[in-house]
């Protein structure tokens, strides 16, 4: 505010304020008409004079002045914002709230070079910025907690840690604990970002001696253009390894499958490439020439419409189901899909009315929370579904173990009679201390999780899958169960677990 104004306005409201305490209610009125038209392109000016009059219709038990300064109170703040105002106008509930007015003579001198539009202006290029930095203060803020940076983190590991160096700027990895080694990939991440030169390395680690061991770039020349992501390991039923790595070359973005080699090399095999696959993240190998990958963004990487993307966290992220044939959208409207993991085998809808122990149970006994509606929809539909079968009881939301236990004898109950009767064959349960020898014949998916059968002429049994048992399929394998769960072996070799 100019000096002359704020003096001017000054010794209007001051003379205002002393009739208002003289009861001269008609004179403070006035002299408030003229502090009005001094102050009512400012903010506190302008509500200071409406409440003023507003004091004086209360004192009056003028109604017609009272609801007109309530109006013109609620409306100086959208006047000020926009910085438009009726020049001259004297404020009261007699003339129109928007009716410009001459400006008195001698309050002309304070008010020379006043321009309404020139306040509008002002605010058409002020308030724009102003909303943008309140923005960018917001998304700053958020990015920093979902960072975690406001996150107590306690730490729950009792062990030792050892780090391992060597590495530029790994992205993933993959541990072959059969094999004992691990595998990860990464590279100069800003380079690859920006399309820029720059090519991604595969390290080899070999874990018996972590501590001394160098890692051993395995990368290939081919693909020549190689901005690595995610990374996965798959071991097929012969043992053959093969390391699927989600690579964003400028011409089209593709799943790079290398075939470990006997002599630890790695040798490009196929490349799956699909109009589908854009923008991958991570990835979990589901054969030997499949996959399933999250898809973070719809916008490329290093540009203002993935920076838009983050900033309003869309909904774009997809999970594409791809193989060396065709490619299909398997989960869409994710925010940020990166990490995957294969949590069940069974689609959610089939987990709501299944006489089984399902993921949607097991995440529920783990407090897991939802941020995708429909995952926190179908574990309401779960818990009514069980609750009406009586296996949910009182006011707990979750199984007891009891329970969990029940439904998963239920289900490999269920499954053991459907393979009595394809096969003819006795269903063999294990007790404590009693093992099974049989072939690894095939994978049954069970809501509890993926099943192996291991069967023989006379008898099979059902035991928990998991990817080291699929370079075993059609060989002779002996189970034995113990305390712990169910162990493995094959003659010459030390035993597995396989338990859950």
């Amino acid at each position: 505010m100019k000096a002359a104004i704020k003096t001017a306005f000054g010794q209007e409201m001051s003379l205002a304020r002393d009739a208002y305490e003289r009861d001269q209610l008609d004179e403070a009125f006035r002299l408030l008409e003229r502090a009005h038209i001094l102050g009512q392109r400012y903010f506190t000016t302008h509500f200071i004079t409406h409440w003023w009059m507003l004091k004086v219709g209360i004192r009056k038990t003028d109604w017609r002045e009272i609801r007109g300064q309530i109006l013109r109170i609620i409306a100086v703040i959208p006047g000020y914002l926009f910085g438009w105002v009726p020049k001259g106008n004297t404020g009261g509930a007699d003339v129109s709230a928007l009716k410009p007015m001459p400006i008195p003579d001698d309050l002309a001198t304070p008010l020379k070079g006043y321009n309404v539009w020139t306040d509008v202006l002002l605010r058409v290029l002020v308030w724009p910025v102003v909303a943008l930095l309140v923005w960018f203060g917001m998304f700053a803020w958020s990015t920093y907690v979902r960072a975690g940076e406001t996150r107590n983190i306690v730490s729950a590991f009792d062990g030792t840690c050892s780090p391992l160096v060597g590495f530029e700027g790994p992205e993933d990895l993959v541990w072959d604990r059969e094999a004992g080694t691990v595998y990860a990939v990464g590279g100069d991440r800003r380079s690859f970002r920006s399309g820029g030169p720059g090519r991604a390395k595969i390290w080899s680690l070999p874990m018996a001696s972590p501590d001394l061991a160098v890692p051993n770039d395995l990368a290939p020349a081919q693909p020549e253009i190689f901005r690595s992501f995610g990374m996965d390991l798959h071991i097929d039923e012969m043992g053959t390894r093969r390391l699927f790595v989600a690579n964003r070359p400028s011409d089209g973005h593709t799943i790079e499958v290398f075939r470990v080699t006997a002599s630890g090399d790695l040798l490009l095999e196929r490349t799956l490439k699909h109009p589908l696959l854009r923008n991958p993240n991570d990835l979990v190998a589901i054969g030997p020439t499949e996959a399933l990958v999250t898809l973070d963004k719809k916008a490329d990487a290093a540009t203002l419409g993935e920076i838009f993307e983050g900033a309003r966290q869309l909904r774009t992220g997809k999970v594409l189901r791809i193989n060396t044939e065709t490619a299909e959208y398997v989960a869409e409207d994710l925010r940020m899909a990166n990490g995957i993991r294969v949590q069940s085998w069974i689609s959610i809808d089939a987990q709501i009315n299944a006489h089984a122990e399902t993921w949607l149970d097991r995440a529920q006994s783990e407090g897991i929370s939802f941020v995708d509606s429909r995952f926190s929809d179908a574990r309401k539909q779960r818990q009514m579904f069980l609750r009406r079968e009586g296996i949910l009881n009182g006011e707990s939301d979750r199984l007891s173990m009891d329970a969990r236990k029940n439904l998963r004898l239920t289900e490999l109950t269920k499954a053991g009679e459907a393979e009595i009767q394809r096969s003819s064959r006795e269903y063999k349960t294990l007790a404590t201390g009693e093992d099974f020898k049989g072939t690894f014949e095939r994978t049954l998916d069970l809501a509890q999780g993926r099943m192996a059968i291991i069967g023989n002429q006379k008898a099979f049994a059902l035991v928990p899958w998991r990817p080291d048992l699929e370079q075993r399929r059609g060989r002779s394998l002996q189970f034995e169960m113990r305390a712990r769960g169910i162990e493995w072996t094959m003659p010459g070799a030390r035993r597995r677990g396989l338990s859950r």
